[in-house]
């Protein structure tokens, strides 16, 4: 049987590994087998945060609709970018669950 959530020695899943190399057939492939989205690398970051970063748009708000979010242990900027990217799809509720969230984070953290 297919482990679809396993993970290279960098943590990357393979998911991640699809998106980088632009492979959408098996992206939507490691979906449809219920991959766990949200699966960190040893950076911090997940396949939403890499295709934010990558600035494939597309590809971001199609994982977002699936479920996937930035993870909390991501840089700013691309926690940054998660905020902005979800004011352009006119999710404003969400988008301020994540602002709230992020600062929540920031304040018990200090």
């Amino acid at each position: 049987m297919l482990d679809v959530n396993c993970v290279t020695c960098l943590g990357q899943s393979g998911l991640m590994l699809a998106i980088a190399g632009k492979h959408k057939g098996v992206i939507k492939y490691l979906i449809k087998l219920n991959c766990d989205l949200n699966v960190c690398d040893s950076k911090g970051e997940n396949a939403l945060s890499l295709a934010l970063r990558t600035e494939n748009f597309i590809l971001s708000e199609y994982l977002y609709n699936k479920g996937c979010r930035v993870s909390q242990n991501c840089c700013k900027e691309i926690r940054d970018m998660e905020i902005e990217f979800i004011k352009r799809i006119n999710n404003w509720k969400t988008a301020k669950y994540v602002i709230y969230t992020y600062l929540k984070q920031k304040i018990n953290l200090n």
